[in-house]
């Protein structure tokens, strides 16, 4: 019941949220006198979206970050997540440019979500898709299952032909191991249905700083674990780039008729200034929609 800091992402942003941004100068020498600062907003084909300036009329030269002014605008309303770039110009001084990430607002989640939380980890899954059954026991197999772990009766009724969402951050009972996301990790992005629409480069950039976590998955001791999963397929994964030993963030397992999509991924829980939860992960909330779609289409399929 403590009070602690409840920090806002920097790098994503849901489509017509207002942005609210402080910019801040580090300046020695003399004092600046009546600067021009320039501000845009362009997307990724180099089109303006919005603009704005102000004159300042002093910058002091003390020696220490300060904060000159705010920028406002609200991030454009689009139907696909769009990468964004704000560039601002200070006179003709200095420049910098930062990237973020703008998502379409989600209004309804898929209606045949079962969460099933024996662990008491997923609270805020069923707060955001307010329309998302609580369960006690299984479900039946048309409804797509999320749950904080694995077990012998989740895979029984995987194995039956249902499709679940297992959402693992630490280690658990799927092996999982401890382990750095951004130090000495390359990120391997493959090109898989749940990623379609969510926006990278190829690499991680930040837009995964509040789903960084600090587990992955073992996927060879997972196939030891399971010797009847008949196709793993990884979707996110960590090459160590000293050991050049492979691990796992999110993968596709298929398990008798039915399939798993197990992550380490952090979309309810924080590490350090990251989001708490998934009311305000706003990349893990579109994420997760994502990977809830696909099994939801592969459900109705079936």
């Amino acid at each position: 019941g403590g009070d602690r800091p409840d920090p806002i992402d920097l790098h994503n942003r849901v489509g017509g949220q207002e942005v609210d941004l402080r910019v801040i100068v580090s300046h020695s020498g003399d004092d600046l006198l009546d600067s021009d600062l320039r501000w845009k907003l362009i997307d990724s084909n180099a089109q303006e979206q919005v603009s704005g300036g102000q004159s300042i009329a002093i910058i002091r030269a003390d020696h220490r970050p300060q904060h000159i002014l705010n920028i406002k605008f609200r991030a454009p309303d689009i139907t696909m997540p769009t990468t964004f770039t704000l560039q601002i110009e200070l006179s003709d001084i200095t420049q910098n440019q930062w990237t973020f990430w703008v998502y379409p607002k989600i209004t309804s989640w898929i209606d045949n979500i079962a969460i099933y939380d024996p662990v008491g980890a997923l609270a805020q899954i069923a707060e955001v898709a307010h329309i998302a059954q609580s369960v006690s026991e299984l479900p039946s197999i048309d409804k797509v299952l999320i749950s904080s772990e694995f077990t012998d009766e989740i895979g029984t009724w995987i194995r039956k032909g249902g499709h679940a969402i297992i959402l693992q951050p630490t280690a658990g009972n799927l092996p999982a191991n401890p382990c750095p996301f951004w130090r000495e990790a390359i990120k391997l992005i493959y090109d898989h249905p749940v990623l379609e629409n969510f926006p990278h480069a190829g690499y991680a950039d930040l837009q995964f700083y509040h789903l960084a976590g600090d587990h992955a998955l073992d996927s060879h001791a997972i196939h030891e674990m399971l010797p009847d999963v008949h196709d793993m397929k990884p979707i996110i994964r960590r090459l160590d780039a000293r050991q050049f030993t492979i691990l796992d963030y999110l993968s596709e397992i298929k398990l008798g008729e039915g399939r798993i999509l197990v992550s380490t991924l952090h979309f309810t829980n924080n590490d350090g200034d990251q989001t708490i939860g998934l009311r305000t992960n706003i990349a893990g909330q579109y994420l997760l929609y994502q990977m809830l779609k696909y099994l939801a289409d592969e459900v109705f399929q079936a």
